[in-house]
């Protein structure tokens, strides 16, 4: 059912507005899935329009290598300017491993345009790659234009691994959020995650880097670290959260989370520094500037030990914190 889905969509037919729902567990032990449901082949990408429900089902033992475009189940869905619901779907024994260095890793989306995601489980596996995003429901969002992310009551305990020399994020739930540009948003609400978390440059329990994003009523208890890089002239100092890295001066806004995890990053710049990459770790959040520009954490609290050269147990370069705290266990 899968593969014929798949070879539907990466021939063109992209399924725009129509309904899935998995009508039975389905275990792909033995398979190696290949290229995901809306790949990308030279540089064209196949889109995923559709709705999935997955019923409360499960797809066990799911195994992703290379693959054109993304690796994950979806690769590129909802980019039709109108938003795709994937539901009610757990994953079990995932395992997601990407060597090759372009696009990203997920065990779920590869690249979300306008996306809802609601009540999604990975229950156990792992996601590596040496490319330059890796989470654990989406890799990106926004990488074509502006994106509308919504994630909701969404659980990962696979554990992240991103590798490459110029990260971009990686993430317990997304690898990288929001795009540059600012045009769109992020909004989890609800999500917890277990699996523990490695990037390069940028990483977090919640959103790996995201430019704009609200966070509400998630948890992290992954171990999260972040290593810095150095590429010629290309330098990323790294940053490390227990919920969100932000990589630029826009509207940000965290509420009601906390951080059970412990949090490390090496390869840091003073946060005085006049680098925009300047590095840190941060019980909640870790932010690229000190702008004018409003970044706020309400009523979250962090438990998990922080340690890095330049380490604060909620925020770093948070514009406003109120009624948060940190528990020296």
């Amino acid at each position: 059912q899968l593969i014929y889905l798949r070879n539907k969509v990466n021939s063109g037919k992209s399924y725009n507005g129509e309904y899935f729902r998995l009508d039975a567990d389905l275990d792909m032990a033995g398979k190696t899935f290949g290229d995901a449901i809306g790949n990308t082949q030279n540089y064209s990408p196949s889109n995923f329009n559709g709705h999935f429900d997955g019923n409360h089902h499960k797809i066990s033992n799911l195994t992703i290598g290379n693959a054109n475009g993304y690796s994950a189940l979806f690769g590129n869905v909802g980019w039709n300017n109108q938003e795709v619901v994937i539901k009610n779907l757990i994953l079990v024994n995932v395992n997601v491993n990407r060597t090759s260095t372009n696009y990203g890793a997920a065990a779920l989306v590869g690249n979300a345009g306008y996306l809802k995601l609601e009540n999604c489980t990975v229950e156990s596996g792992t996601v590596q790659t040496n490319s330059y995003t890796a989470g654990g429901f989406v890799a990106n969002a926004g990488a074509y234009n502006a994106i509308s992310l919504t994630i909701i009551d969404c659980v990962n305990k696979a554990n992240i691994t991103q590798t490459s020399s110029i990260g971009n994020g990686a993430g317990g739930i997304v690898g990288q959020g929001c795009n540059q540009s600012g045009n769109g948003n992020t909004t989890i609400t609800g999500c917890i995650n277990y699996g523990d978390v490695s990037g390069r440059s940028y990483a977090a329990g919640i959103i790996g880097n995201a430019y704009v994003a609200t966070i509400e009523k998630c948890a992290n208890y992954g171990d999260i670290s972040a290593i810095g890089t150095s590429s010629g002239t290309f330098e990323k100092t790294a940053k490390a959260a227990g919920i969100l890295v932000s990589g630029a001066d826009k509207v940000t806004t965290i509420e009601n989370c906390y951080n059970v995890g412990n949090i490390s990053s090496n390869g840091t710049t003073p946060y005085g520094s006049s680098s925009m990459n300047a590095g840190g770790a941060a019980g909640i959040a870790a932010f690229n500037s000190s702008s004018s520009v409003q970044k706020t954490i309400t009523n979250c609290h962090n438990v998990g030990t922080v340690t890095s050269d330049y380490g604060y147990p909620i925020g770093l370069r948070s514009k406003s914190i109120a009624n948060a705290f940190y528990l020296n266990m």
